[in-house]
């Protein structure tokens, strides 16, 4: 399968890097964080009307938390994620489907990070969360093997849910190797798998209506 750069993914990665490398400037990689990570007690505070603060307005903040990470190292695995499975989706649905991937992940995990941690005033950033969005979506137009219905499900429908449960296993899985007590991996469990399988539902079921709009538009 050869791997051509596409524009939006390799443009997402390269901000991205330069953001990273930017937080070596003593003091940077806090102020970024702290200015555009995104806070859920603050989106909670703008719905209800309460004192929001914070330097960006919150509504901005779940997108440009996902360029923003604790360093190089933090960014290289959802750096090879984007650039490997986010060009080849790329390849397929064009640059403006690819955005809207990213995006929309983005704001998917967001939201769901409201729904079960909208007390937490600390920063969250990063980008797997929105690139769980664009493996959604690759999963979907590549699929490994034929695709086994589940009962009266349609083909579609049956691999939606069986990806479903794969990702939420491999999260489940992720967590559990790096959390050492049973208190933490219960108490981390529903705040770090809700928005990466929020983002992942968002690709998976907007992979092909993107197709088909691609296609519509051709």
């Amino acid at each position: 399968m050869k791997l051509t750069l596409q524009p939006a993914s390799t443009g997402l990665v390269i901000l991205s890097v330069i953001l990273a490398v930017a937080g070596f400037w003593p003091g940077m990689s806090e102020y970024l964080i702290a200015a555009g990570g995104f806070v859920p007690a603050r989106a909670i505070a703008a719905l209800t009307g309460g004192n929001i603060g914070g330097e960006l307005p919150v509504w901005i903040t779940p997108f440009t938390s996902t360029f923003i990470h604790g360093g190089p190292i933090g960014l290289l695995m959802p750096g090879l994620l984007l650039m490997f499975l986010g060009n080849l989706t790329e390849k397929i649905l064009g640059w403006k489907a690819i955005l809207m991937l990213y995006f929309g992940g983005a704001a998917a995990a967001a939201a769901a990070l409201v729904l079960v941690a909208g007390d937490i005033d600390a920063p969250f950033a990063g980008s797997f969360n929105a690139i769980s969005a664009i493996i959604g979506a690759y999963l979907i137009l590549y699929p490994v093997g034929a695709i086994k219905t589940w009962g009266s499900f349609s083909p579609q429908i049956s691999r939606i849910m069986q990806l479903l449960i794969l990702w939420l296993l491999i999260n489940i899985a992720t967590n559990i190797s790096v959390t050492s007590t049973v208190s933490g991996l219960l108490d981390n469990m529903l705040i770090s798998v809700a928005p990466t399988m929020a983002s992942f539902a968002f690709g998976l079921f907007a992979a092909r209506p993107l197709l088909l709009w691609k296609y519509r538009n051709a």
